[in-house]
């Protein structure tokens, strides 16, 4: 249940921040700069902590999907002027996050083993 509400709730995030879906309801350019791709990182980090390395890799794995389409597609906060900024601009966001997630999983997962 927790993992069906997470994955719903993240996938909603990803695709209103980077594909700027709803905008008609939120309003246009509402996501429009760097730090609101940020948003959808509450909801990894609860997924890397939750569910260990398997979680981090998933939600990187989602979250690399959808800011990569947002970045094809000109949308979303990581958007310049051209195709080749937007994608070198989303490659650095997401080795960021990626690194970050990963690390915070395996280090859970470490945790875990150790009081267990």
């Amino acid at each position: 249940l927790e993992a069906g509400v997470l994955s719903i709730l993240f996938a909603l995030t990803c695709s209103v921040v980077f594909l700027g879906a709803f905008e008609h309801w939120i309003g246009q350019h509402r996501f429009e700069h760097g730090p609101s791709a940020f948003l959808a990182a509450p909801l990894a980090v609860w997924a890397a902590v939750r569910f260990f390395q398997r979680g981090a890799a998933t939600a990187a794995a989602t979250l690399t999907a959808f800011a990569t389409a947002g970045a094809l597609c000109g949308a979303g906060p990581l958007k310049t002027g051209n195709l080749e900024e937007n994608l070198m601009l989303t490659e650095a966001f997401l080795a960021a996050i990626s690194v970050t997630l990963l690390t915070l999983g395996a280090g859970s997962a470490e945790r875990a083993r150790s009081a267990a």
